[in-house]
């Protein structure tokens, strides 16, 4: 568990929920964009770049032997593995940013965030979620990106997520084409 120091005054917030077609990446550069006063710091991943991804901004990118060293010696506040790949949140960053009064923005999978919660009670953890399930479906869909067995396996795999939407602080719906109105949301959420 991070407990902030005495000196500490920083705040985490951290963007959650159904692993596609919710809009969290959306709404998180709309966040960004609009308070750049706030720190996304990468995670920590195993797998290559893809095309247009920079070292130390969208993830740190390190090998499988170093990624287990760094989670045999405790390093990692959160990590999971999917597609092949490790993926976590290094705990330094992350309480030196709170220690200087930082605010922090994460994007975790729904697991993670409930991980985090755990370690750092005071983080505002929100779950972006859909006015229906078919809204999700259709966004998965626009991507044009998976097959429809992916498609359909992103579908089971989001309703697990909403089963666990009860574990965060704040659910937001983020309707279709109006991503400002969720950000209104989730500004209000931190106190913005």
């Amino acid at each position: 568990m991070i407990i902030p120091s005495k000196k500490s005054h920083g705040k985490l917030l951290i963007i959650s929920g159904t692993s596609a077609g919710a809009g969290k990446d959306t709404l998180l550069k709309l966040f960004l964009k609009k308070h750049p006063d706030w720190v996304h710091p990468p995670s920590t991943t195993t797998r290559p770049p893809r095309f247009g991804e920079t070292e130390g901004v969208d993830y740190f990118f390190i090998d499988k032997q170093t990624f287990e060293d760094k989670l045999r010696r405790d390093e990692f506040l959160e990590v999971d593995f999917h597609a092949g790949n490790w993926y976590g949140t290094l705990q330094k960053p992350i309480q030196d940013l709170l220690d200087t009064n930082a605010k922090l923005v994460l994007r975790k999978d729904v697991n993670g965030s409930i991980e985090l919660k755990n370690k750092i009670p005071q983080a505002i953890v929100v779950f972006i979620d859909v006015e229906r399930p078919e809204v999700l479906e259709q966004r998965i869909r626009q991507r044009d990106l998976d097959s429809e067995a992916e498609i359909q396996a992103r579908l089971k795999l989001a309703q697990q997520e909403q089963a666990l939407k009860k574990h965060f602080d704040h659910v937001v719906i983020n309707h279709h084409n109006r991503p400002e109105e969720a950000l209104a949301t989730i500004e209000k959420a931190v106190g913005l």
